[in-house]
Order: C-alpha cells, then sequence, then structure tokens
C-alpha cells in the first residue's frame, strides 16, 4: 500500500496519505481490513460502514465517511 487521497464532501478540500501500511473501514461494531487497497472502494459501500482508518509508518487516523470519500489510491 502506498497512498490514499480523500476529498472532505462538506468544503472540497483533498487530504493525501502516503506510506500507507494498512487501511480499515469501521462499522459501529466491526472493522474490516482492506486486504489490498482497492478493495476500500467496496468496502466503504459496505451498508454500515461508518468510517476509514488509515495506518501510516507514523501515526493512524481515523475519518467519518460521511464527511470524506476516497478520490484516487496509489501504489
Amino acid at each position: 500500500m502506498t497512498s490514499i487521497n480523500l476529498v472532505n464532501l462538506k468544503n472540497y478540500t483533498e487530504k493525501l496519505y502516503t506510506n500507507v501500511t494498512k487501511a480499515t473501514v469501521n462499522t459501529d461494531t466491526e472493522q474490516y481490513e482492506a486486504v489490498l487497497l482497492l478493495d476500500l472502494f467496496d468496502l466503504v459501500n459496505e451498508k454500515g460502514a461508518v468510517s476509514l482508518t488509515i495506518y501510516q509508518d507514523d501515526k493512524v487516523t481515523t475519518l467519518p465517511l460521511s464527511d470524506w470519500q476516497i478520490s484516487t489510491i496509489g501504489y
């Protein structure tokens, strides 16, 4: 996994996350890991998906899917 670019749906700003080591999509009760980064496109559309957690070498960030959308994934 390398990078994920997200767009904020409220103010249309972009946020780029590089050196992504893992990504998960979270529901209220479970967490689903994207084995391949491209799996994120399917996982974020699952019923009940509420947030995306991005793991980088030095930090972990969780963002609500109500505010953020994946725009591009880079390898």
